[in-house]
């Protein structure tokens, strides 16, 4: 067993979360390598505003879709929520309350059979400027409408990093590519990844061993972690 186990997170973590990822013989290092910009425009501000005079069949796969239409609206809807879970569905809960969320899924993919197995004329899909296609494809593919919301944006951070780390922790697509095109890591070296999608992406840069969180959320991206380590000491 290694004297200690040296993590980078390439997102930023609560205290809670970092005590608990650092407990034991393990080392973590933070740096952010995307930053989340949201800018609420009028015409934007306007749209958002709208939902509260009419019923919506809304989709979110993201915390940071969920804050600045949560912000706007202060719960004052009737919206039928499809959202994926882990820190998506927290937020839709602390906004809309849990009884908005119709149903949730482990992934976009998982979200789309969801959300067509209820058939809805048409969705509202808040999302980011780096969303994925797989939502907007597959409905549409299949007959439901899609309006796309962009609510925020993702800016890359890179930075370089000089230690070699024995674990990278990946929470998003982008956040891949960020770390990626400034840093290389060693083959013995292990990436955790929030979810299938981000997982995929990690493998356009590296062939090492991928390790999946179990939900798509930080909390459960360190359990991985935690998990992963005390069944391999």
């Amino acid at each position: 067993m290694k004297d200690s186990i040296h993590i980078l997170s390439t997102a930023s973590l609560n205290e809670d979360l970092l005590q608990r990822l650092d407990a034991g013989n393990r080392q973590t290092k933070v740096a952010a390598f995307i930053r989340i910009v949201t800018d609420v425009t009028k015409p934007l501000r306007d749209r958002i505003s709208r939902l509260q005079a009419q019923p919506a069949t809304v989709i979110f796969t993201s915390a940071n879709a969920v804050h600045p239409v949560g912000k706007l609206l202060q719960g004052n809807v009737n919206l039928i929520i499809y959202c994926i879970g882990g820190a998506t569905r927290d937020a839709v809960t602390e906004y809309f309350g849990g009884s908005s969320i119709q149903d949730v899924g482990d992934n976009a993919a998982d979200l789309v059979k969801k959300v067509m197995l209820a058939r809805p004329a048409s969705v509202l899909f808040f999302c980011g400027n780096e969303r994925m296609d797989t939502i907007p494809q597959r409905l549409t593919a299949n007959g439901i409408a899609v309006e796309e919301i962009e609510v925020y944006r993702t800016e890359l951070q890179p930075q370089v990093m000089e230690e070699n780390f024995d674990a990278v922790l990946f929470f998003s697509p982008s956040g891949v590519k960020s770390f990626f095109s400034s840093n290389t890591i060693d083959a013995s070296a292990i990436c955790f990844a929030i979810g299938p999608t981000t997982a995929a992406e990690i493998e356009v840069y590296t062939k090492n061993k991928i390790v999946v969180a179990g939900q798509p959320g930080k909390k459960e991206m360190i359990d991985a972690v935690i998990n992963f380590y005390d069944g391999h000491d």
